[in-house]
C-alpha cells in the first residue's frame, strides 16, 4: 500500500512509498517519520473511510522544526495547529480499522481544498 510523505520544507515536494517496504508497517513508518513513536491525526472522516496524517507523537517536544506546509494550512485558517517533522498521510478503513489504499486523487482534494497545499506541491506524486 502507498502513502505520502510529506517533507518538512516547502523547497521539497511530498512523494510516495509503499507502506509494506518493511516487513512491519510500522517501521516504516518510523524509517520515515525519523522516530519511534507515533501518533494518527485524522484530517478528513466519512462514513467509510479516513485520511489520516501520521506524525512523531513527541515530534513538538523533540526539536523537529515545524512542517512549513502544516504550518501555511493554520496561517490560511485551514488547521489549527501546526505539525512538527515529516508526516506521512495514509487512508484507513472505518470498519476495520486497518489502512486500506491510498486514494491518491481523493486525498489531493482533500489537501489542496482543506489544507492549503496548491496542485505545484502535489504534482510530483503519480500514482
Amino acid at each position: 500500500m502507498k502513502a505520502i510523505v510529506i517533507p518538512t520544507s516547502l523547497n521539497d515536494k511530498p512523494y510516495l512509498i509503499d507502506l509494506n517496504e518493511l516487513p512491519r508497517e510500522l517501521d516504516t513508518y518510523y524509517k520515515y517519520i525519523g522516530c519511534d513513536c507515533i501518533d494518527f491525526v485524522t484530517i478528513y472522516s466519512d462514513y467509510k473511510r479516513s485520511v489520516d496524517v501520521v506524525v512523531d507523537d513527541t515530534g513538538l517536544l523533540n526539536g523537529s522544526p515545524i512542517n512549513e506546509y502544516w504550518k501555511r494550512a493554520c496561517e490560511k485558517g485551514q488547521a489549527n495547529y501546526p505539525l512538527a517533522g515529516k508526516t506521512v498521510i495514509s487512508m484507513t478503513n472505518r470498519r476495520s480499522g486497518e489502512t486500506c489504499k491510498l486514494d491518491l486523487d481523493f486525498v489531493k482534494t482533500v489537501l489542496v481544498e482543506l489544507y492549503a497545499f496548491t496542485e505545484e506541491d502535489l504534482q510530483c506524486i503519480e500514482k
